[in-house]
């Protein structure tokens, strides 16, 4: 919003920029949480050598911090005069660090304040979304271009290594002319930080805290986009933190996000070993770091500042998989916590008393802290001076500094198949293995040694016994490991192949994070990406299109070939073998069934069957390109019983949704429903006027005909063990898998005689963001059809999917996992009935009652008669034939 209002500021400041001479011997600085980070240090130095630095401030405490370090301060209309003639204008946070109407013509320096591992900006899921604001097009395309104008003022950007550089250059759209290696500047302090003076002022600054004890944990959570940090004790957790502090004489210094939430007060009141150390107290934590022992915290970027100084760093994160999906991470979290973190202060706590002592728990986390240092860190000490110097140059005095180079190279990268292949100049490096990271996976790869070195990455693969597909549409970069587990930056090849299309695929190399990507993406021809291709393509093909004895079918959105409409393909190969399957797809990753069509959706023939084919099978929303046809009829089989309110049954719906939910429902000619009580909801959450079908759940039909053995072979389930299947629903406010459940402790305690599976839904896929791994824990979540996974389980544990609805065909032990209850039917989602009264299995809100209840579940277990009245309400047609009836009825009925 400060974008758009600034905007006619922001043109005045740049008329008034022709008028009036810059001096590049005067400099504003502006930091955002204060005077200090790397903005400090370069205005200390260029005042010492005779510059004229303003310092500008806000507040009368950053007038006093400015005036303690001998710098001048301006406000205000000062502020502005002063930026629009000075030549070098620093700021850390953003344009409102100075004043933002008197950039323009300036030098400006950005420095950054961390090295990223949350996405920023461009990267960022909603970064062109502002509350309040309507999220439309020409909004969208005014933010986009104000983000550009802004972007494109920045003259120099430094980072600390390659891989850092990449994803700023990423996130704001800037060139390696601009975002360069030279160090950072906030960081400087830290290359010292093992001499006594820096230790001692450290000391000092963390003593402003009041905490006692002679050794120093520090807690800095990261900001969490204004909500509060999850991780804020209880007060009986404040107890157990004050007596491991006094049984190892240490003190917690609680450094909060300066934009963060969460009252810590409550722990200082709790013991004089735990204190704060907020805003107020210490604008900029880095110089404190140097008399840390221990460092806890989540997504913070002050990880890779305390693994410059060896401090072990652990990771207390509960809210892992919300926070990756809503934010998104560039790195997987897993790589950045080096694959621990603990959800609860108490695990924590038992972590901290191994890292304290000399050991094998302390030596991993060092370990794991040099790992960070070489992945992120390869310019170090000596910022300010390069980054003086590299000013300085680009104002044409002197010559501008080195900066590292990779300390390996590709000399070659081509496809050579079903693989992608590299041919690397090593240097001085020892690689040790080569492995591909994308977004939601990473797959493992061949490294052969010889005279030369040859790296050998996969682009398809087989999930769970299935045909090798191409991976799904991500951009995947090569990391090329050593023997400590860091990645070695590789200079970019001199020429690079030409995208081409292949393996059912657009595949795509280039230099992305210190190394190659290889960047997959659905098989559109030129033509077909290029700008209005999508819309003619519409025209040609849903004008006056030809009828095809055709079907197609969609699942998600196309991101699986599943569900009701797979139940009815499976039955239309049976019973009309003439008739051609086609299903739509969003890439070549997808698995269709044997003897079908693959439609990539925006290719040519995805838009021609689209048109032509008699019937569109379909379990979720059409979206936008739906055009009705004459001789086409819309069968819409949703995806499951409602329990949770749905479109117009949901109560504070916008007039546009409102609009959007009836407009849909009148798209559909058929409304398949699993019983009358999913066919009265149904018809009314979209006010569809149609006909309904109740004739059972084609998806429940392998409830009867699944093979248990067979399916828990590919699973990988021993045949004598029990399985406990967690698949919880998706939530509104989130896009990840839900994680309310920690299917690794439950998978701990359940024992060797059980296995957990986990099925996340199909909306919360590519969110991303939990790691599910763990003895006893099977991550089912891509597994193609949730039914089967109801086949090969024992008991089902959910908590407001409608896969309840689909176990009911088995009378399958069911525990609600529900923590959340009062949140998700008050305020969420509504219910369409009382689940409690009705409900076949117990409710648990904690991990206890999970485990409890799930031992305890099976015949006998006092919920017998509740399922079999649960059977009789919701699942009386899911007897194995729903998808033989589904599709004589559409033969009767002339639809195909």
């Amino acid at each position: 919003m400060r974008t758009l209002l600034a905007l006619p500021a922001v043109a005045l400041g740049a008329a008034a920029s022709l008028v009036v001479a810059r001096d590049r011997h005067r400099w504003v600085v502006g930091c955002g949480s204060g005077v200090g980070e790397g903005a400090l240090p370069l205005a200390l130095a260029a005042q010492a050598r005779g510059d004229d630095v303003a310092w500008v401030v806000r507040t009368d405490r950053d007038a006093a911090d400015a005036a303690a370090h001998g710098i001048r301060t301006v406000r205000g209309w000062g502020a502005f005069v002063a930026t629009l003639r000075a030549g070098v204008v620093v700021i850390t946070h953003g344009f409102g660090d100075v004043s933002r109407a008197g950039v323009h013509g300036a030098y400006l320096v950005h420095l950054w304040h961390g090295i990223p591992l949350k996405h920023l900006h461009r990267d960022a899921p909603g970064w062109l979304r502002i509350a309040g604001v309507p999220d439309v097009a020409p909004v969208r395309r005014l933010l986009r271009e104000a983000h550009r104008r802004s972007a494109s003022r920045i003259r120099l950007l430094p980072v600390a290594s390659e891989r850092a550089a990449s994803r700023m250059r990423s996130a704001l759209g800037l060139g390696a002319e601009t975002v360069r290696v030279l160090g950072d500047a906030r960081v400087d302090v830290l290359a010292r930080g093992d001499e006594p003076a820096v230790r001692a002022a450290a000391t000092a600054l963390l003593d402003r805290s009041g905490a006692l004890g002679r050794a120093t944990v520090l807690y800095a959570p990261t900001w969490r986009d204004g909500k509060p940090d999850p991780a804020v004790p209880t007060a009986d957790e404040w107890q157990r933190i004050a007596a491991w502090l006094e049984a190892h004489d240490a003190r917690l210094v609680v450094r909060s996000h300066p934009h963060g939430l969460g009252d810590y007060a409550a722990g200082a009141a709790t013991s004089d070993r735990i204190g704060l150390l907020g805003h107020d107290r210490l604008a900029d934590v880095t110089p404190a770091l140097p008399g840390v022992d221990l460092l806890v915290t989540d997504f913070s970027s002050i990880a890779y500042d305390a693994a410059t100084l060896d401090i072990p760093t652990l990771l207390l994160a509960p809210d892992v998989a919300a926070y990756a999906a809503s934010r998104g991470l560039y790195d997987a979290y897993a790589t950045f916590s080096g694959g621990r973190h603990e959800r609860t202060w108490d695990a924590l706590l038992a972590w901290a008393s191994d890292v304290a002592e000399p050991g094998a728990a302390r030596d991993e986390r060092l370990a794991h802290a040099r790992v960070l240092v070489a992945d992120h860190v390869t310019a170090f000490g000596g910022s300010t001076q390069r980054v003086l110097q590299a000013i300085d140059a680009a104002l044409g005095h002197g010559e501008p500094p080195a900066e590292p180079s990779a300390p390996a190279s590709v000399v070659a990268a081509w496809r050579d198949g079903e693989r992608l292949r590299l041919r690397i100049d090593a240097g001085a490096t020892t690689p040790v293995a080569v492995r591909l990271r994308g977004a939601r996976e990473t797959i493992a790869g061949e490294l052969a040694v010889g005279e030369t070195i040859e790296a050998s990455v996969p682009l398809t693969r087989s999930r769970w016994g299935g045909p090798r597909l191409v991976l799904p549409s991500d951009a995947y970069v090569v990391e090329v490991l050593d023997v400590s587990g860091a990645r070695i930056e590789l200079a970019p090849p001199a020429s690079l192949p030409k995208p081409e299309l292949a393996l059912d695929a657009r595949i795509a190399i280039e230099p992305r994070e210190a190394s190659l990507a290889v960047v997959l993406a659905p098989p559109l021809t030129d033509a077909e990406r290029a700008p209005g291709a999508q819309r003619a393509l519409q025209r040609r093909h849903l004008g006056s299109p030809e009828p095809q004895r055709a079907v197609m079918l969609e699942a998600f959105y196309g991101t699986a070939a599943s569900c009701n409409p797979a139940g009815i393909d499976h039955a239309l190969a049976t019973i009309a073998p003439d008739v051609v399957r086609a299903w739509s797809t969003v890439d070549g990753s997808v698995p269709i069934p044997e003897g079908t069509v693959r439609a990539v959706e925006g290719t040519e023939a995805w838009w021609r069957i689209r048109g032509g084919a008699r019937a569109l099978v379909v379990n979720d929303w059409l979206r936008k390109r739906h055009r009705r046809m004459t001789h086409q009829k819309v069968v819409q089989t949703w995806h499951g019983t409602p329990l949770k309110r749905l479109a117009l049954e949901r109560g504070g719906q916008s007039l546009r949704t409102r609009i959007a939910s009836r407009l849909e429902g009148r798209r559909w000619d058929v409304l398949l429903a699993q019983n009358p009580f999913a066919a009265e909801h149904l018809r009314a959450a979209y006010a569809f006027r149609g006909d309904v079908w109740q004739l059972g759940y084609p998806r429940g039909d392998v409830l009867q005909t699944g093979d248990r053995a067979a399916i828990r072979a590919r699973l990988g389930v021993p045949a004598d063990v029990r399985v406990a299947l967690y698949a919880p629903t998706w939530r509104d406010d989130r896009i990840a898998v839900v994680d309310h459940v920690d299917v690794a402790a439950l998978a701990t305690r359940l024992g060797d005689g059980w296995r957990v599976v986990v099925r996340g839904h199909a909306r919360s896929h590519a969110g991303g963001g939990l790691e599910l791994h763990g003895e006893g824990v099977v991550d089912a979540t891509t597994y193609p059809d949730v039914a089967e996974l109801l086949v090969a389980a024992d008991v089902l544990v959910t908590d407001y999917s409608s896969v309840m609805f689909d176990a009911a065909g088995l009378e399958l032990p069911t525990v609600f996992a529900v923590p959340d209850l009062d949140d998700y039917r008050d305020r969420l989602r509504g219910f369409t009935f009382d689940l409690a009264e009705l409900a076949p299995g117990p409710f648990a809100r904690t991990l206890d009652e999970v485990e409890d209840a799930v031992l305890a579940a099976g015949p006998g277990d006092g919920w017998d008669e509740r399922r079999r009245a649960w059977r009789e309400r919701f699942a009386p047609l899911d007897d194995g034939h729903a998808g033989e009836r589904v599709v004589q009825r559409m033969l009767a009925e002339g639809i195909l």
